[in-house]
């Protein structure tokens, strides 16, 4: 398994003070190595002419013989850097800000290759800032092709089979496991969701204290053994359970690639009342969940559910197609016929784009057939006809997944919305690969039929409620769903929903910074942008 590029986002988390300014946010803006010179490139004209001209030390280029891939010849790092430049300033959103970068500077040439061309492009990304200060794209990025096809496309992802948390990230720091994904060596070991991870326990046999460790060493090794451990590598773990009278369970996982199904849950709840309410939980639009919603829609129909609740929470984004298919399987089509479920909006270079017809993603009633989705084209998707729809979500709800909210509230849908603000992410992407490397910088923005986007700062829920990691998900204790239940039944929110359960979180989130007051704090998701983002489809 391959170290990354976005596994700085977890250390920089777990001891922000060790890397402090190192970047991160899966591969964002990082401003590294960004100098204004006066006799940097002006325009370069078409992207296509430097595209494929791939430098010598370029292994991602080469095949295991040494010889280059089909499509790939000889060029430099400078012909790789003069694409990433050209293709930025036809179609970047924001490429009139982009700043004068020298790329003889030995952050780009005397480093790894795929460190280099990194470091590059996030230098051109926009340095603006927003109202509140942050860096206006802390978004872009750029990562191997081969992972991105992985991750995106064919579903998988490599580790032990869990998603974890970052609960605090201060000594004593709070580390839990939220998703155990079903088949994996973690799930047949028993690894639950609310685990806390007490120590980790390297192949080399160092014993490390997650919890109190404030050796820099221990901490750069702890972050590589979680999140870019070698496939095979075996890796102990004292795992503490949320039932604080049950002692502490020992296990070894050894580290690899699995699939990842991002449909986790779908059933069926009968409340007290004998209604029907579906629960859907998914953790982001890859091409395989086209499928996989297309059966769980139909299964929900089939039992005749009479409302809906989408589980967001941990749901990154991903496929924008695939957002506005389950906004039609979710909806009244009387709401949704010739409407707009997102208009994209590109740069002015590209203003007949923008007016084109095909800029206007309408809400899909067919499945697409696409190769990796398991679906034929041409089908017709299952439709429950609902006029109000139930979201959860937190500060991990992302890009696709706040258009499905966007979507639909721009045809009247009502969406009532449970957890914790969005992450706000509007914009989205293309891929464009290049000598092994696919690059994301931000292309378009997006609006519903109304007009309305822009949600930079995220959605604002109906009903403020944590994540609650001591139940696992699709228990209808759980406090969200337990939340969006109880919404449904009497119209308000639970009396609970206003308290602060991230008082345990500390003062400090889990990226170092300070916590307002009133405010609920969600764990934080360490995961690749390319489970956390918008994108079209090549």
């Amino acid at each position: 398994m391959k170290a990354t590029h976005f596994t700085l986002t977890a250390v920089s988390a777990l001891l922000a003070t060790v890397l402090a300014g190192c970047g991160g946010g899966g591969g964002g803006a990082g401003g590294v190595g960004t100098r204004s010179l006066s006799d940097a490139p002006g325009d370069l004209g078409a992207s296509a002419q430097y595209a494929n001209q791939c430098a010598v030390d370029n292994t991602l280029a080469h095949s295991s013989s040494g010889d280059w891939l089909e499509g790939y010849r000889k060029g430099s790092r400078q012909t790789e850097q003069q694409f990433i430049r050209a293709y930025m300033q036809e179609s970047y959103l924001w490429y009139a800000d982009m700043p004068q970068v020298n790329g003889q500077l030995p952050e780009y040439l005397q480093v790894g290759h795929e460190e280099g061309m990194q470091n590059y492009f996030r230098a051109l990304l926009s340095p603006k800032l927003t109202v509140r200060g942050a860096r206006k794209d802390r978004f872009s990025f750029a990562i191997p092709t081969a992972e991105w096809k992985a991750s995106s496309q064919a579903g998988t992802a490599s580790g032990y089979g869990v998603d974890l948390g970052i609960l605090k990230n201060e000594v004593p720091r709070d580390v839990r496991v939220l998703v155990v994904h079903e088949g994996t060596p973690a799930a047949q070991q028993g690894v639950s969701r609310g685990d806390m991870l007490v120590t980790v326990t390297t192949a080399s046999g160092k014993r490390i204290d997650v919890v109190n460790t404030q050796d820099a060493a221990e901490v750069e090794e702890l972050n590589r053994v979680l999140f870019s451990a070698n496939d095979g590598e075996k890796t102990g773990f004292e795992l503490k359970p949320v039932d604080a009278e049950q002692p502490n369970r020992q296990t070894v996982l050894s580290a690899g690639e699995y699939q990842k199904p991002p449909v986790q849950t779908a059933s069926v709840i009968t409340t007290d009342d004998g209604a029907k309410i579906g629960y859907l939980q998914f953790n982001g639009f890859t091409l395989p969940v086209e499928s996989q919603l297309f059966k769980a829609v139909t299964d929900m129909k089939n039992q005749q559910v009479q409302d809906v609740v989408v589980d967001l929470r941990y749901n990154g984004g991903g496929y924008l197609y695939q957002s506005a298919q389950l906004a039609y399987m979710l909806s009244d089509t009387s709401l949704t016929q010739g409407k707009v479920f997102e208009r994209l909006q590109y740069n002015d270079k590209r203003r007949r784009e923008t007016e084109a017809s095909q800029s206007q993603m309408r809400f899909m009633s067919q499945t697409t057939g696409t190769e990796g989705t398991g679906t034929k084209a041409g089908q017709s998707l299952p439709n429950l006809g609902l006029k109000r729809v139930y979201v959860l979500t937190s500060n991990s709800t992302c890009s696709a997944s706040e258009s499905l909210v966007n979507g639909l509230r721009g045809v009247d849908v009502e969406v009532v919305q449970i957890g914790n603000t969005t992450c706000g992410k509007p914009y989205g992407f293309t891929a464009k690969d290049n000598c092994g490397m696919s690059y994301f910088p931000i292309e378009f923005d997006g609006v519903n039929d109304k007009g309305v986007g822009g949600f930079d700062a995220g959605f604002t829920p109906n009903c403020m409620v944590a994540d609650d990691v001591t139940h696992q998900l699709g228990d209808v204790k759980e406090s969200l769903l337990a939340a969006a239940l109880h919404y449904r039944q009497h119209g308000s929110c639970p009396a609970s929903s206003a308290t602060v359960q991230g008082k345990q979180l500390g003062a400090t989130g889990a990226d170092g910074t300070a916590r307002p007051a009133g405010r609920i704090h969600d764990p934080r998701m360490v995961r690749s942008p390319a489970l956390t983002n918008k994108f079209l489809l090549p």
